[in-house]
């Protein structure tokens, strides 16, 4: 029934992507490019609903009913816990930015994820993120969001300094 569950976040999710993508403002001559996304959308919300539907029939009559004890259950609390920081993360990237947000936000998941030594979690987040910012700013020349306020400050400064 967990996979049920969280199989139907992910397409809540992924639905909640293609709206966006469906009504996002787009200039005239870039109309092209929204298909891409929606071909990767679509195909996604296509396989996840597959899987789902392959799942349910795969559980016995006895097993589908609802049970809210499987929030009891480690793995899921671990999962839920990863949901919210994620989208926790994803509503801090544009006000902090990505350097102080993506550096939090891998400290965060080691920490979900079971690690306690605060030297190696720091350390780990800290080239994660130059290493993903390396690879947008220099490699692709996309730069990733710069926070509002202060925080556009510190990032400007830090991306100086590299």
């Amino acid at each position: 029934m967990g996979n049920i569950l969280f199989n139907a976040v992910l397409i809540l999710i992924f639905l909640v992507l293609g709206v966006n993508s469906i009504t996002a403002q787009i200039p005239s001559d870039q109309s092209d490019v929204r298909s891409w996304p929606m071909v990767i959308i679509i195909t996604i919300l296509v396989l996840l609903v597959s899987k789902t539907v392959l799942v349910w029939k795969s559980i016995p009559a006895a097993e589908k009913k609802f049970d809210f004890s499987i929030f009891k259950q480690r793995n899921v609390q671990m999962l839920l816990l990863m949901f919210g920081w994620i989208i926790l993360f994803a509503a801090v990237l544009p006000i902090v930015g990505y350097l102080i947000s993506t550096l939090i936000f891998c400290i965060g998941v080691t920490w979900i994820l079971g690690a306690r030594n605060w030297w190696k979690m720091v350390l780990t987040s800290v080239v994660i993120t130059l290493v993903l910012f390396s690879i947008f700013a220099w490699s692709l020349g996309i730069h990733p969001p710069r926070g509002i306020g202060m925080f556009e400050v510190f990032s400007k400064w830090a991306e100086y300094l590299f």
